[in-house]
């Protein structure tokens, strides 16, 4: 595998978008932002064409550094681009409401990449009165006081029009880990949480334990990388988070806590990806796009890279 690395085009101001390429190829395009890129193919020549507001380009030799495959194991990849959304179910998982779903291109990057587009209405029930939809890998996350440990990565986007404001008695729900006997909320999910019982509007705020997103900007991507260690002891399990706006990765302190109790502690868990929110809402139907969800034994397989920014927790 080959890591590039370039410096950003002077001046920065107005650079649409960086393409990396090998051997004239383009890989992929990536935002204004990006400065590196993680290539499989590993090896030929690269160039990187910036694309200037203007209309013209600049095209520029990035610095290449041999890499190899990062440790560890793929315990789950979507595969949107050779399979749609089959993975799920040959992994042994599930999704609800699949009418829901679309499997389209990319509203940012554009047709190199596949992406899971989830819309749902406050008809979309299952197994409760709450509108939802969602995709869940095979239980495969074994649970108890020394549970698995593993890394889920996953990128999401919250499209124009995407509601601002919510009453403090309504919530929604992106992703988490979850299993039976599915008594109650799950110890480690990431969404907009419950607050009062009341209808005060308050701003959308996207959290995870320490991972603190607030209102994120619309048709933007926000990559995630949740490092996870499921345990009755709090003494032992934790949740440690890195996410990417754009700006490069950030990576949060990990946060010790019981990430099994009698809401999951049945039996083996899974990971989802959901749009999942509390009837009456006032804002239905909901969109949210999904792309790049991993499971692996380390953060380096399983990170998504939608800006081109290579995660590497120090």
């Amino acid at each position: 595998m080959a890591v590039l690395r370039w410096t950003a085009v002077d001046p920065d101001v107005g650079v649409l978008s960086y393409q990396p390429r090998r051997n004239g190829v383009v890989l992929t395009t990536l935002g204004p932002t990006a400065r590196s890129h993680a290539d499989p193919g590993g090896s030929g020549t690269y160039d990187v064409v910036a694309t200037l507001s203007n209309g013209t380009t600049v095209t520029s030799a990035p610095k290449v550094y041999e890499a190899s495959q990062p440790p560890g194991s793929v315990l789950f990849d979507s595969n949107l681009a050779s399979g749609g959304v089959t993975a799920y179910a040959a992994d042994g998982g599930s999704i609800q409401n699949p009418q829901c779903i679309t499997v389209v291109s990319d509203p940012v990057l554009g047709a190199v990449r596949k992406v899971i587009k989830v819309t749902v209405n406050e008809t979309d029930t299952f197994n409760t009165p709450n509108p939802r939809s969602q995709l869940e890998t095979g239980k495969k996350l074994a649970v108890g006081a020394n549970g698995a440990e593993f890394y889920a990565g996953f990128s999401f986007l919250l499209p124009a029009g995407f509601p601002a404001q919510w009453r403090n008695d309504k919530w929604i729900t992106l992703a988490e880990v979850y299993g039976p006997p599915y008594d109650g909320s799950s110890p480690s999910g990431l969404g907009h949480s419950y607050l009062a019982n009341n209808t005060t509007l308050r701003t959308l705020a996207i959290e995870q334990e320490n991972l603190l997103l607030g209102n994120p900007t619309r048709g933007a991507w926000v990559d995630i990388v949740t490092h996870t260690k499921l345990s009755t002891d709090p003494a032992v399990g934790f949740v440690q988070h890195s996410y990417n706006l754009g700006q490069g990765w950030v990576y949060r302190p990990k946060q010790s806590k019981a990430t099994v109790t009698a809401a999951n502690g049945g039996g083996a868990n899974y990971h989802k990806l959901a749009c999942y929110y509390a009837l009456g809402t006032g804002n239905a139907p909901l969109t949210v796009y999904f792309a790049a969800h991993k499971l692996a034994t380390s953060g380096a397989l399983a990170a998504p890279n939608s800006h081109g920014q290579v995660w590497a927790r120090p």
